[in-house]
């Protein structure tokens, strides 16, 4: 191991031990140990030292892969009404990075999705905010059925 490898591997902070570690966009599919430091990846290998890191999870029999994205989320919680669930609750604590809300947000109330329900969140929360003023949910109770059926 070259010096600047023994370097990096002194500053881990987490190593997840003998999981799959998939990565289409490396081009790896194999049982390996994956070294964090600042949040970051600083190691990929077969088997990291021992005590290289202050804490290690052992990932042996499941999945190790990048950011999982939930391209479908309802995340405008007590806005969207019964469809809008906690962000973190569909996200990270469900093994997903990032999630986009399909139009719970609309022009008006996207700086309280952004304030409220976006920046507190441990996952990545992202929008696609609906062409009704209000949002999707709301704009689709409040305007387009009505006028549809009213």
């Amino acid at each position: 191991m070259s010096e600047r490898e023994t370097a990096t591997l002194e500053r881990l902070d987490l190593v997840v031990r003998g999981g799959r570690v998939i990565d289409p966009g490396r081009g790896v599919d194999a049982a390996l140990d994956v070294g964090v430091t600042g949040g970051r990846i600083a190691a990929l290998a077969p088997s990291l030292p021992r005590g290289a890191a202050r804490r290690v999870v052992d990932a042996r029999g499941k999945l190790v892969i990048p950011g999982m994205i939930d391209t479908h989320a309802h995340v405008y919680e007590h806005v969207t009404g019964s469809f809008g669930l906690n962000p973190d609750l569909v996200g990270v604590r469900a093994g997903v990075t990032t999630v986009v809300d399909q139009g719970g947000a609309g022009a008006l109330t996207i700086a309280g999705f952004k304030k409220f329900i976006a920046e507190p969140a441990a996952t990545r929360v992202l929008a696609f905010v609906s062409n009704y003023l209000v949002g999707g949910l709301v704009g689709l109770l409040l305007y387009a059925i009505p006028r549809l059926f009213g």
